[in-house]
């Protein structure tokens, strides 16, 4: 379901893979399109949102190149929490493309799994 190429930053959810290397076009191409919902939209910062089964997938992208990927856990989920999401894809840490990590938003009340590309 989720997994993560810790050499190159590539994430694969249900056979789709994400990567620094893919653009704004390529996610609208992706079979999670007819669930993509633009999130933001500030200058050239975009975030697209999908609540994809019992998770919830935050792209943001910088002059149309993906730059961070946020997964959430939907509240009261059975099936996934963020630490199984976190242990799948290796826990935290930094790499040479970038760095998985924990976000605790404080004032929003919410923990998601970030995967911050360089």
């Amino acid at each position: 379901m989720i997994s993560i190429d810790l050499k190159v930053g590539e994430l694969e959810i249900d056979q789709n893979y994400f990567s620094p290397k893919i653009d704004i076009d390529f996610l609208s191409e992706s079979t999670f399109s007819s669930m993509l919902e633009l999130w933001t939209s500030i200058g050239i910062w975009k975030s697209y949102r999908i609540i994809k089964d019992e998770m919830i997938l935050i792209f943001m992208f910088k002059d149309k190149f993906l730059k961070t990927i946020e997964i959430c856990a939907i509240e009261d989920s059975k099936k996934i929490t963020l630490s199984s999401i976190i242990k799948k894809l290796g826990g935290e840490h930094k790499y040479e493309w970038g760095e998985i990590e924990i976000n605790n938003d404080i004032k929003a009340g919410y923990q998601s799994v970030l995967i911050k590309y360089n």
